[in-house]
């Protein structure tokens, strides 16, 4: 059965899944993969810096800088693109910190609405099994014994 509190769990739990494959897509494909390129490839390798994209190895040992990742990739060069890393990482945690705070605002509507039942009386508990059974039965549902309408112990 669907409720609307599954609802909010599978909504959230697809989101975090959603964060999590985007921050996995980037350490793979804007770090791990031009390093291993690199490494079976002997190409140059170009980090991301402040100031543009500095050669990191190079086979005549000159270090080159670029204005943009772009002209980097259209060298020839793979680029580690530290900076979509870092996005994709502190967006990742702060869907989590704000899926966080969503279910504790859940549990605490929650908790309050069975507060506020539990002043309105909605049930009642049985004479012989002392289980608690809604307060128009008139009949119990664990130990089928009959109630009175005036008994409400």
């Amino acid at each position: 059965m669907l409720t609307s509190d599954k609802i909010i769990e599978y909504a959230l739990s697809y989101v975090i899944g959603m964060a999590f494959s985007d921050f996995t897509n980037s350490i793979v494909q804007d770090i791990f993969v031009p390093l291993i390129i690199t490494l079976f490839d002997y190409k140059s390798i170009y980090i991301q810096n402040g100031y543009g994209y500095t050669i990191l190895t190079s086979p005549n040992n000159t270090h080159v800088q670029y204005a943009s990742g772009v002209i980097a990739q259209m060298q020839g060069a793979q680029v580690i693109l530290w900076s979509n890393f870092a996005n994709s990482l502190l967006n990742f945690i702060i869907i989590l910190i704000l899926s966080y705070y969503i279910t504790l605002l859940k549990i605490s509507f929650i908790r309050g609405v069975r507060g506020v039942r539990g002043v309105n009386k909605i049930t009642k508990s049985c004479a012989y099994c002392f289980s608690e059974i809604d307060i128009k039965a008139s009949r119990c549902l664990h130990c089928t014994t009959w109630m009175s309408v005036s008994e409400e112990v």
